[in-house]
């Protein structure tokens, strides 16, 4: 592909791909595809979601930027711990008092904004960004995962800033708009021209959580999130001496899933310039596997689960009473009064007080019967529940839901209750849901999950009177 410029010391990228070929959209998807590079790659972020492979070549860059960290910072930490590199965030939607491992001083900082070009009072641009806490002229790091705004993000970056990123870790999301060759060549296929011209695609993995589809007339399987590794052009010489590196599609050191309860993704034959490793084969034989295994397991799980959900429903039929309607002139008996949890989530409270919130108001951790118990201060007569699920996503883990009444501190998980579990109540709709109780006196509440699962709630109401 040929363009008519060059990274230049000033002015706007989105300014500057006006005076480019936009390439078609075979040949933007093409850009992705992996070159061999000169420095072995190294997994920085752990072992699960948000780890990535990047290029041993990080001697002297002067700070990684990471906007996106929903209260996560694996990456991060790693870089300030293995290879002294500070980082910089930010997340209008993540909080520091959230995050679940605490800033280190000294080499990490956070600003609670969004990455945008929009010049709200809540946004604060790359270039602004940089200029902020790192002017000069050193080399920086970029890792990038901000959900599918990257793309005007970084067309809205001045080219001396972007050549500043020395790497770029990129999670790039939305790649079924190359169903739309006009959409795509506006947006996505810029971008993939603008970083072309700049960087080297050294490493390319596919995210299983949105799964894959095929284009007419394109060979490469295309997956709705990838993760790209970015290589500025003037380190690829590398260290003398030293030979290139094949690409690797999977790379051994890939992580299997971003999300676990789905196959894992595997980029196909087209992505790769001649036959693959046996390492690579090795390793997507080996995460299938893994996939199957762990498969089997939540089967058995969901079976067990089911069970107990049997056991409990024959000792509600053994012992309930048929309820009626709710009566009139009930109070909701839960506002404001205090709660406690089996156990949190990290990051999470495992006490507080009962509030309607989104996405949810609890988050407990997971383990079988995990639950949220509610001291009403004394005993009342509760004639109902109402229960919301999470707003935001894993509304299925409320599949099953319980309650018990009791007017000991801890549940005996004895004489317990069915919930109401509507469709409308596990899909994106979030409709309530209402259950009728056998007018019975009780000071708590406890509400479970008898699965391998936690328990998230926006709203719950308590119906009765005191």
């Amino acid at each position: 592909m040929t363009g008519t410029w060059e990274c230049s010391a000033t002015g706007r990228l989105g300014q500057l791909i006006a005076m480019e070929i936009v390439p078609t959209v075979n040949d933007a998807l093409s850009l992705m595809r992996p070159q061999p590079c000169p420095f072995d790659l190294i997994r920085i972020g752990g072992a699960g979601d948000g780890a990535y492979l990047v290029p041993d070549d990080l001697d002297g860059i002067q700070a990684c930027f990471s906007p996106g960290v929903n209260n996560r910072k694996a990456f991060e930490d790693d870089l300030a711990r293995r290879f002294g590199i500070p980082s910089h965030m930010c997340d209008y939607s993540s909080d520091i008092a959230m995050f679940r491992t605490p800033l280190i001083e000294g080499m990490q900082t956070f600003t609670k904004k969004w990455l945008d070009t929009d010049g709200a009072s809540t946004s604060i641009s790359l270039h602004d960004w940089i200029a902020d806490k790192s002017p000069g002229s050193a080399d920086l790091m970029l890792q990038m995962d901000i959900e599918g705004a990257e793309v005007r993000n970084l067309l809205a970056t001045p080219a001396d800033d972007l050549c500043r990123f020395r790497i770029i870790v990129i999670e790039l999301h939305g790649l079924s708009a190359a169903r739309d060759p006009v959409a795509f060549a506006r947006g996505i296929g810029r971008l993939l021209s603008v970083l072309h011209r700049h960087f080297v695609c050294v490493h390319a993995r596919p995210n299983n959580a949105c799964g894959e589809y095929h284009l007419q007339g394109c060979d490469l399987n295309i997956p709705e999130i990838i993760e790209i590794t970015y290589l500025r052009r003037d380190r690829m010489s590398g260290v003398e001496g030293l030979p290139l590196k094949a690409p690797m599609l999977p790379h051994p050191l890939d992580i299997a899933r971003n999300v676990a309860d789905r196959p894992p993704l595997f980029l196909n034959d087209a992505w790769n310039a001649g036959p693959r490793p046996d390492a690579a084969v090795i390793k997507e034989l080996h995460d299938r596997l893994d996939f199957c295994r762990h498969s089997e397991a939540r089967l058995r799980a969901e079976l067990t689960t089911l069970m107990r959900v049997r056991d409990l429903l024959l000792g509600t039929i053994h012992s309930a009473r048929e309820p009626g309607g709710l009566p009139q002139a009930l109070t909701d008996l839960a506002a404001g009064k205090p709660f406690t949890l089996s156990g949190a989530y990290p990051g999470h409270a495992d006490r507080g007080i009962v509030e309607a919130k989104e996405p949810y108001f609890f988050h407990t951790g997971f383990g079988i019967n995990q639950r949220i118990t509610v001291d009403l201060g004394r005993q009342c007569v509760i004639h109902g529940i109402e229960v919301r699920n999470r707003t935001d996503c894993c509304r299925e883990r409320a599949a099953h839901l319980f309650c018990e009444l009791h007017d000991t501190a801890l549940p005996a998980f004895a004489a317990t209750w069915p919930l109401t579990v509507t469709q409308g109540f596990l899909d994106h709709t979030n409709v309530p849901s209402t259950t009728v109780l056998p007018a019975t006196r009780s000071r708590y509440v406890t509400i479970f999950s008898p699965g391998q699962s936690p328990l998230h709630l926006s709203v719950l109401r308590i119906l009765g009177q005191c």
